[in-house]
């Protein structure tokens, strides 16, 4: 029973620390946690099962409302600061044809928290796990100017984006030697990199971006075509891909006679640096 107290402390702990954190990796050891309380408990306790599905309600409230007060404290920041001096750690580099688009994480200036930023170079020398120092003017996304348009906004606030800085100046201040972050990316370019050699040019792209996400190369007409026939999703890796990759693991390790806990963490870090290897655009 005590064992049982243990876990359900430790998943709540869990829960709490991603809600800090935002760590994904505390999300599936809290999820984890929890099934095997569920499991273990079937016949001991239900209290417990009933305080934790309580308890996640009740996180997920109180995330959503600090990160809606977070948001308008950014968008006053930003407002009062044309041109600001910030640094963040480079976590995805796009190359497009019109330039690279750098995805800034854990975005600070001043000492305030800002998020994630979009910086847009037509040179880029710097590498995925960089932490950077960047100077120059900076722009809050753009809102819809008709109903039902394209709101760059509510797109970008989705993950986590909150302005954007075109040819900003630069400069590297740490580069650490190992990133889990670089290494994925690495093998996300290898990927691209082996498909577009083995396939003729338009099904590597396509390929490609189903794959890993890169829609770099993909062909505007093809994007276009894909649209007018309401397929334009299969151009995303989306949550089915991160449930078949999921599902297959589970079931493989189920075979191999690990237990259920360690089938859900294995597979749930498997998810994560999947959707790191594809640029977080699930």
């Amino acid at each position: 029973m005590k064992r049982i107290f243990g876990v359900s402390f430790l998943s709540a702990f869990s829960f709490l620390c991603f809600q800090i954190l935002e760590e994904p990796i505390f999300l599936v050891l809290g999820i984890g946690l929890l099934v095997y309380s569920i499991i273990k408990c079937r016949f001991l306790n239900r209290r417990i099962i009933l305080f934790l599905f309580i308890f996640l309600p009740i996180l997920i409230s109180f995330r959503t409302y600090f990160k809606i007060q977070q948001v308008k404290q950014i968008e006053k920041y930003i407002e009062h600061h044309e041109h600001m001096t910030f640094c963040g750690v480079i976590s995805n580099i796009e190359n497009r044809k019109s330039g690279y688009r750098i995805l800034l994480d854990k975005v600070s200036s001043d000492g305030h928290r800002l998020g994630k930023a979009y910086l847009y170079k037509s040179k880029c020398t710097y590498c995925v796990g960089d932490r950077i120092l960047s100077k120059g003017k900076i722009s809050l996304p753009k809102i819809a100017k008709n109903d039902g348009g394209y709101d760059e906004r509510d797109n970008l606030y989705g993950i986590g984006v909150h302005f954007k800085s075109y040819d900003p100046k630069i400069s590297i201040e740490h580069r650490p030697i190992f990133s889990l972050n670089r290494a994925l990316y690495r093998f996300r370019v290898r990927i691209s990199e082996n498909l577009h050699k083995n396939l003729p040019k338009e099904e590597g792209d396509l390929v490609s971006a189903m794959c890993v996400g890169d829609k770099s190369d993909t062909a505007n007409d093809a994007k276009e075509l894909f649209r007018l026939a309401g397929i334009i999703s299969l151009l995303a890796v989306s949550g089915t891909h991160i449930s078949v990759v999921s599902k297959r693991l589970y079931n493989l390790l189920r075979k191999k006679r690990f237990s259920y806990l360690s089938c859900l963490i294995i597979s749930g870090i498997i998810s994560i640096c999947y959707g790191r290897i594809c640029g977080n655009s699930i």
